[in-house]
């Protein structure tokens, strides 16, 4: 259920009226997501029929059909993280048609910022991952890798801040352990130095004059959880240390 005007409203830059194109709702869409979501929460035996439906799904994600359905992305990575980390990191490994796209800040006369972003929805689908300590590691790296695009825009949402609020000191946004946490980032220094490296660096200013905030959570997922989002854990000087030494 493609909008056939998407491509075209990115890269329209004055004020125009569109005309809605789209034949399914918005809301059944998002109605039969949470049904996946919660077929493979409630029985296990759905979990490879639900990740090989997601899978064929984005196997038509072209930048059309992301645009056109990018609300739901995030529900789609509640029903199947894995589906779409691959689908993700597929992209990565050749030639990053989609995210190239995404990640160009597009400008906009009519906009008080001057410009537009569309890959908010992508940054929230990782943030909501994250949560879980199994995919934080590959997160974490797909995250990296979308520091590398140029970005001077005056939008919070970007890769460096998700990672920071995700690995944070203060207010982690990850069920993972201060263990878990370190060794991610051990990891991400050894595979991507520059970006590592930055995102420590960023981490260690937060500590003094950074921002906190609560990122994106899985609606089903993990819902018994989810007070514990809210908790400051206290900061262990042993962790400070041992990120300094990374």
């Amino acid at each position: 259920d493609d909008d056939p005007d998407a491509v075209d409203k990115i890269k329209c830059v004055e004020f125009r009226f569109w005309q809605h194109q789209q034949k399914i709702s918005g809301e059944l869409k998002e109605g039969l997501c949470q049904t996946l979501i919660l077929l493979t929460i409630h029985d296990e035996k759905m979990k490879s029929f639900v990740d090989n439906m997601v899978e064929e799904v984005l196997k038509e994600f072209t930048l059309q059909r992301y645009l056109s359905n990018r609300r739901i992305f995030m529900l789609l990575a509640e029903a199947s993280p894995n589906s779409v980390l691959n689908f993700i990191e597929n992209d990565l490994k050749n030639g990053s048609t989609l995210l190239n796209e995404l990640f160009i800040i597009r400008k906009n006369s009519i906009r008080i910022g001057g410009t537009n972003i569309y890959y908010a929805e992508l940054l929230f689908a990782l943030e909501e991952m994250a949560w879980d300590a199994n995919y934080l590691l590959r997160c974490v790296m797909i995250l990296l890798k979308l520091c590398e695009y140029p970005n001077d825009s005056n939008w919070g949402n970007n890769p460096i801040n998700s990672l920071c609020h995700i690995l944070s000191f203060i207010l982690p946004q990850t069920y993972a352990t201060d263990d878990q946490r370190e060794a991610v980032l051990r990891t991400a220094v050894k595979k991507v130095p520059k970006s590592g490296c930055t995102l420590i660096l960023k981490l260690f200013q937060d500590l003094s004059g950074g921002v906190l905030r609560y990122t994106a959570h899985d609606r089903w997922r993990m819902y018994n959880r989810r007070h514990d989002s809210k908790n400051f854990p206290p900061i262990h000087p042993d962790r400070v240390v041992n990120v300094c030494r990374i």
